[in-house]
Formats: C-alpha cells, sequence, structure tokens
C-alpha cells in the first residue's frame, strides 16, 4: 500500500517524457536524489540503494545513463 504519512511525498508537478527510457529513469534518479537531499538524507547510492538496472542496462546499450550524455530540456506550456 501506498504511504499516506505526507512526509514522505514529494509533490513534483512536472510531466517528463523520452525515447530514451534509461536517461528517463536517470532524470528521475537525480529528481529523487535532490528531494532527498533537501530532506537531510543521504543520496540513494550512499545508502546503499542504487538503482543497479540503470548503469546495466546503459551497458547493454539500452540507453544512456552519464551525466555528460543526457540532456535534460525543459518546456514551459
Amino acid at each position: 500500500p501506498l504511504d499516506k504519512d505526507p512526509r514522505t511525498r514529494a509533490p513534483h508537478g512536472t510531466v517528463y517524457a523520452a525515447t530514451d527510457p534509461v536517461a528517463l529513469d536517470r532524470i528521475g534518479l537525480a529528481v529523487i536524489d535532490k528531494e532527498r537531499q533537501e530532506r537531510g538524507l543521504k543520496s540513494l547510492k550512499n545508502s546503499g540503494r542504487q538503482p543497479a538496472y540503470l548503469e546495466q542496462a546503459a551497458e547493454l546499450g539500452i540507453g544512456l545513463f552519464s551525466d555528460e550524455q543526457v540532456t535534460l530540456r525543459k518546456v514551459v506550456i
């Protein structure tokens, strides 16, 4: 079940779209880690919860993972 505690939620008000699923999840990871940092929590990597599938998927050629390869474009509608 979803946690109903409002302290564990982070309204974001954003829609993401991508042609690269690995890059999209990489952006999502950055958003989550930024929120964790703002709340005084360790990053997912530093808490032992880094989603290993992202780097593995990039190694398999499914998509891009590194910050140098992924570009986030913001479009306001």
